[in-house]
């Protein structure tokens, strides 16, 4: 009798059946010995690696599987030890937006992590001889980025302009604060959100296809102190005049639009 082959649909029922593996809702201890190129920490749960987001190595936690399979990832339920890396966050939105991972680590230590990452990546490549790399130099931890880029949606009769929620989400949070974006983006974040409120003009409903205003880009030049906008529309404005003039009004340094 001739075998047939298993098709992918019965191989991806397989592999959710298959024995052993972590499950959603299931809690496991677990300590985190790295971190991984999203930021995410990475711990042992028996043979099973688990990425845990805003985790830090060194720490021991009670962690609540989020997704299970091959690749788990967790939440932490309970901190069982607190990391030496750690820090505190200086962002309120940290943990939540979408913009940053790192903000959770002592500076140095972020450094350290990202050159063992390299090491690790580029050590098959290199026969095994991590050591050619050379350690992160770094720049200055906070105020650092000159390229913003925010996403604007609708909460209830309200908009909001800024970044989205960390995993995918397709939230948008309002945000006020970030302090790793140069002060100048963090001003022209407000004063855009504030025109497109009062001009009026409707936020894109990708489900509707209605609507007009998608997002925006800020880019601070840091030797001039000059702002350049770009924003992004399905189509045509109605009045480019009355943007120019919104915008100016609240960002006087603005060069480009």
């Amino acid at each position: 009798m001739t075998r047939r082959p298993a098709t992918r649909s019965g191989n991806v029922r397989a592999l959710q059946r298959s024995p052993g593996w972590l499950r959603s809702g299931q809690k496991v201890t677990v300590t985190f010995r790295k971190l991984d190129v999203g930021g995410s920490a990475v711990g042992s749960a028996g043979p099973h690696a688990v990425t845990v987001p805003f985790a830090a190595p060194g720490e021991s936690a009670v962690i609540e599987i989020v997704r299970g399979g091959p690749d788990p990832v967790g939440k932490i339920v309970s901190l069982l030890r607190r990391s030496p890396y750690a820090q505190r966050p200086q962002c309120r939105h940290f943990g939540v937006c979408g913009g940053c991972q790192w903000q959770h680590l002592g500076y140095e230590s972020q450094l350290q992590h990202k050159t063992a990452l390299v090491r690790e990546i580029l050590a098959p490549a290199l026969g095994g001889v991590s050591t050619i790399v050379r350690d992160a130099v770094g720049s200055p931890p906070w105020a650092y980025r000159d390229r913003l880029q925010a996403s604007v949606a609708m909460r209830g009769e309200r908009l909001v302009a800024g970044f989205h929620v960390s995993g995918g989400d397709l939230r948008v949070i309002n945000v006020r604060e970030c302090p790793i974006q140069h002060s100048a983006n963090v001003g022209a974040l407000e004063a855009t959100r504030a025109a497109l409120v009062d001009l009026g003009w409707p936020v894109f409903d990708p489900a509707t296809g209605r609507g007009l205003v998608r997002g925006f880009i800020v880019q601070y030049a840091p030797h001039s102190g000059e702002v350049m906008v770009v924003l992004s529309t399905v189509r045509d404005v109605p009045d480019r005049m009355a943007v120019v003039r919104a915008m100016l009004d609240g960002i006087p340094k603005l060069r480009s639009l």
